[in-house]
């Protein structure tokens, strides 16, 4: 995926219904944030509008190095950084969120061993990822359709794999992808 189908996607009537959603639902599993250090990594810096008024003691976003053309939309809280080396301090974030990060993530094991590194005990993590029965991974044209697609058991699996427990899993996009 490029950046330019990032901004692109998200620019358009479908991409802010998409984060809009995504918001929702992130905001409704964390709805108070106040006091907590938060990461977004991948292209999740668009969701700041949404965690912001959540009072987070510090919000950044870790961007990989091949989306560094996007535009800075977090209000200078945006990092272009290596995809597996987090420029943070071990166990310094409470909650962290991947968005369009795991699916194309080079190498997984890596991208969660940086990610499990810079969570305290007892973080938190979200990740959003196609899901590989969906309409959004088999229509061309969004974002969700590039990249690693995953069932259920596949991103258990890997979450696993790398020593996260699954706490709970949701869909969000219910609509069709146009």
């Amino acid at each position: 995926i490029t950046a330019a189908d990032l901004l692109d996607f998200y620019a358009s009537p479908l991409g802010v219904r998409s984060n809009e959603v995504l918001a929702q639902r992130i905001v409704g599993w964390w709805p108070e944030l106040s006091g907590q250090r938060v990461l977004t990594t991948g292209y999740a810096s668009l969701l700041e509008s949404h965690l912001t008024p959540l009072k987070p003691l510090s919000l950044c976003h870790l961007i990989p190095a091949r989306l560094a053309t996007l535009g800075a939309t977090g209000q200078g809280r945006e990092v272009i950084t290596d995809d597996t080396l987090m420029p943070l301090e071990t166990e310094s974030m409470d909650r962290v969120i991947m968005l369009h990060r795991l699916e194309h993530a080079r190498r997984p094991d890596r991208t969660f061993r940086e990610v499990w590194r810079v969570l305290k005990p007892g973080g938190r993590l979200i990740v959003v990822v196609p899901s590989a029965f969906g309409l959004w991974c088999r229509v061309p044209g969004n974002p969700f359709a590039k990249g690693r697609a995953f069932t259920g058991l596949a991103l258990a699996a890997t979450l696993g794999e790398q020593l996260f427990s699954l706490e709970r899993m949701r869909n969000a996009l219910f609509f069709p992808p146009h």
